[in-house]
C-alpha cells in the first residue's frame, strides 16, 4: 500500500480514538415499512457501489458480551471480477486493532488484490504472503479477523440469499447509527448445526434511510457499525497490497502450516490436571506417564472441531496398539450440550474428560480446536490449534516417528 493510502487507512482508524461509545439513537417509526423492500433496494444499492471505504467498529451484544472483546478497523472493498479469497468479495484492505479490557490493543491488517493475499504478523514483524489462495486456506490464514468487512457491499447477489432462506422479515423502526437514519430489519432463520441439531437466529440490519446502504449488522452475538467515507472513488492497484513496515519483511506461505502461537512450547512441561469421564472416574496427567498422549480441546458448537474429530479418531485406531492415548477434552460446561450423546452418534471410540474449562487455561487454549501431543516424560512434543489440511498427515508423521525413536 503506497505512504498515501497507508496514511489514510490509519487516518481513519484514529479518528474511531478513543473508543468512544457507538452513537445509535432510536425513533419510533410511525407506520412500518414493507420490510424484505428495504433489504432488496439495499441489495440494488450495494450492486451500484463498485468501491468503498469506511470505518468499522464490532462490539459484542448479548448475555456476557462484556467479557469479550471489541474491534475498530478501516476497510477498503472494490468490486471485481477474481477468485474468491475468504469472507469478502472482489478486492480488500483492511488495517485494524483488537481491543482488550485488560491488555494493550493488538493491531491487525491484511489485503488481497486480486491475486495475492497478505496478512500482517506483528509478533514475528512480517507479511505472510499467500498466492492464490483458496477461501478456505484464506480463512484459516486471518482467523477472527477475516469477518471484519461487509460482504454484501460486493456480492453478485447481494441479500438475496438471506431473503430466500429466512422464515420471517420484519420491520422494527428505526437507528441513527453515526448520524445516518436508518431502517433496523429483523431477519429470522433455521439453520441446522451439526451437533445441536435445527437452530433459530435472528440477524439485524441497519439499513441507510435514503441511500440505502447498510451502516451495520448484528450477526453471532456481534454488532457491526459502519461509518462510510467514501463510495466510488478511484482506487489505485496499490491501496490493495499491503506494505511491510519499517523493519518488516515478507515471507511466502501456504497456508497449510500450523498455528501455535500462544501455546506452550515444545520441550515445555505440560502442566498437571485433574479431570472426570463420563462415568464419574478421575484422570491425572501423570496417571499416562510413560505414554504417549494426544489431548484434544474441543466442545460440542464448535464445527471446526467437529471438523477435526474423524482424524483424531483415525489416530487412535492406527496407533492406540502402540502406546498412544487420545484424550478429548470437552469446553463450555452443561450448556454445550451432550459431548458423551455427540461421541456416540459419531463412532468415536476415544476417551473424553469432561468440564476441561479450567485446565484450558493452563495450556493457553484460546481458539478451539487445540490439539497437543505430550510425550512419555510429560513434557510437549507438539501442540496447534484451529482447522487445517493437512493435519491428520502431519500428526501422523510425527506420532510414527515419536514412536519408532522409543522402539514401539
Amino acid at each position: 500500500m503506497r505512504r498515501s493510502s497507508r496514511a489514510a487507512l490509519a487516518a481513519l482508524i484514529a479518528s474511531l480514538l478513543p473508543w468512544g461509545e457507538v452513537v445509535i439513537s432510536d425513533t419510533a417509526a410511525a407506520q412500518a415499512p414493507d420490510a424484505r423492500r428495504i433489504l432488496r433496494e439495499a441489495g440494488d444499492a450495494c450492486r451500484s457501489v463498485r468501491s468503498i471505504e469506511y470505518a468499522e467498529e464490532q462490539e459484542p451484544v448479548g448475555e456476557g458480551g462484556e467479557h469479550r472483546h471489541t474491534v475498530r478497523a478501516a476497510v477498503r472493498q472494490a468490486r471485481a471480477a477474481v477468485a474468491a479469497a475468504g469472507f469478502l468479495p472482489g478486492k480488500f484492505a483492511v488495517e485494524g486493532a483488537i481491543l482488550h479490557a485488560d491488555r494493550e490493543p493488538a493491531s491487525f491488517a491484511f489485503s488481497y488484490d486480486g491475486k495475492t493475499l497478505r496478512v500482517l504478523d506483528a509478533s514475528e514483524k512480517t507479511i505472510k504472503v499467500l498466492r492464490s489462495p483458496a477461501p478456505y486456506t484464506a480463512g484459516q490464514l486471518l482467523g477472527p479477523v477475516g469477518m471484519t468487512g461487509l460482504r454484501q457491499f460486493t456480492e453478485e447477489q447481494p441479500f438475496l440469499n438471506i431473503l430466500e432462506r429466512a422464515d420471517r422479515v420484519e420491520h422494527e423502526g428505526t437507528k441513527t447509527v453515526h448520524g445516518v437514519a436508518c431502517h433496523v430489519v429483523a431477519v429470522t432463520s433455521t439453520v441446522e448445526h451439526p451437533a445441536l441439531g435445527k437452530q433459530t437466529i435472528v440477524s439485524r440490519w441497519y439499513i441507510g434511510a435514503d441511500d440505502k446502504l447498510p451502516r451495520g449488522a448484528e450477526l453471532g452475538g456481534v454488532r457491526k457499525t459502519l461509518r462510510i467515507t467514501a463510495v466510488n472513488r478511484a482506487l489505485p492497484e496499490t491501496a490493495f497490497v499491503l506494505q511491510p513496515r519499517k523493519g518488516y519483511g515478507e515471507r511466502l506461505v501456504t497456508g497449510a502450516e500450523p498455528k501455535r502461537k500462544g501455546l506452550l512450547p515444545v520441550g515445555a512441561e505440560a502442566p498437571d490436571w485433574k479431570l472426570t469421564d463420563p462415568e464419574g472416574r478421575a484422570h491425572t496427567l501423570s496417571d499416562y506417564r510413560g505414554r504417549l498422549v494426544l489431548l484434544d480441546f474441543w466442545g460440542t458448537w464448535c464445527v471446526p472441531c467437529l471438523k477435526t474429530m474423524p482424524g483424531i479418531q483415525s489416530l487412535h485406531e492406527k496407533f492406540k496398539d502402540r502406546g498412544l492415548v487420545v484424550l478429548g477434552v470437552t469446553l463450555g460446561g452443561d450448556e454445550a450440550g451432550d459431548p458423551v450423546a455427540f461421541m456416540k452418534a459419531h463412532g468415536f471410540t476415544y476417551r473424553i474428560l469432561l468440564k476441561g474449562d479450567d485446565i484450558s487455561a493452563l495450556y493457553n487454549v484460546a481458539v478451539l480446536p487445540a490439539l497437543y501431543l505430550v510425550g512419555d516424560d510429560g513434557r510437549v512434543v507438539h501442540a496447534e490449534y484451529g482447522l487445517r489440511e493437512g493435519a491428520k498427515e502431519d500428526l501422523t508423521r510425527i506420532i510414527e516417528g515419536y514412536l519408532r525413536r522409543r522402539g514401539r
